[in-house]
């Protein structure tokens, strides 16, 4: 039981609902009598996803969700490796996916990567509305009412070219210094598709993993040892002096990596 003056908030990240390595409903109809069935490593990965639900998350009173909630239509390769290049029904399945967990609780949510949006609709503001949330744009800082804590949530764009852990400890030291993020008591972010939790004496740093194994896509081979992602997602307990973390991470199911004899 948290303490009156606490706050329990769930992260959830890069869903990339429509893409044949993530998440995805058992069975979804998408009219016309068509059905799209999950793959067996998708029910593995929807394991995952509900088991997520089910342990700390299952008591937030808020959920946050950081980007990245479908797949979009992967122009660069021409939609390889995705269900339907039928963004509707991405998102339609996106909301299968998260609407039965928010069970009245708050949502609100930042946009994802422009790569996996559209030039025609904003997804993932349209995902965050049909839930009954609350669309804070590309970056918002927000106040957690109770402990008092400010937070800033977006999800993120770059990539550092090799330790992580120096990227976010030089965002922290940023932090401290800038007039305009002085203040900031949590930063939460995405993108990454990894899990690490980074805090000094004054502030701290989240990164929210994914739900979606890394595939050999033109653009994503080089660095191949980076690629090997987490799935999951996280949990906070925000107290008005420190936050107490719960990850709940899971093993990526083996797609592409399994080998293949000669």
């Amino acid at each position: 039981m948290l303490k009156s003056n606490w706050r329990r908030i769930a992260f959830v990240s890069c869903l990339h609902a429509g893409s044949t390595v993530a998440v995805w409903p058992e069975i979804f109809d998408v009219g016309d009598g068509i059905e799209i069935c999950a793959s067996q490593k998708q029910l593995q990965i929807l394991e995952y996803w509900n088991d997520f639900w089910s342990h700390e998350a299952a008591d937030a009173d808020t959920i946050v969700l950081m980007g990245d909630l479908v797949q979009g239509k992967n122009p660069k390769d021409f939609g390889l490796g995705s269900m339907t290049t039928d963004l509707q029904v991405q998102e339609d399945a996106a909301i299968a996916l998260i609407g039965p967990h928010v069970n009245g609780r708050q949502v609100i949510g930042v946009s994802g990567s422009k790569y996996h949006d559209s030039f025609d609709t904003a997804l993932d503001k349209n995902i965050i509305r049909r839930l009954g949330g609350r669309y804070m744009g590309m970056l918002k800082n927000i106040k957690v009412t109770g402990p008092d804590v400010m937070m800033n949530i977006a999800h993120g764009s770059s990539s550092p070219s090799m330790y992580k852990g120096s990227h976010d400890d030089r965002e922290l030291m940023l932090a401290d210094s800038c007039s305009t993020t002085r203040g900031i008591n949590l930063m939460v972010r995405g993108h990454w598709h990894y899990y690490q939790y980074l805090e000094n004496s004054s502030n701290a740093i989240l990164r929210v993993p994914g739900w979606q194994c890394w595939y050999p896509a033109r653009f994503m081979i080089d660095m191949l040892g980076k690629k090997n992602n987490k799935f999951g997602a996280v949990t906070v307990d925000i107290g008005p002096s420190r936050n107490v973390v719960h990850r709940r991470l899971y093993e990526a199911p083996e797609t592409w990596s399994a080998p293949e004899e000669i």
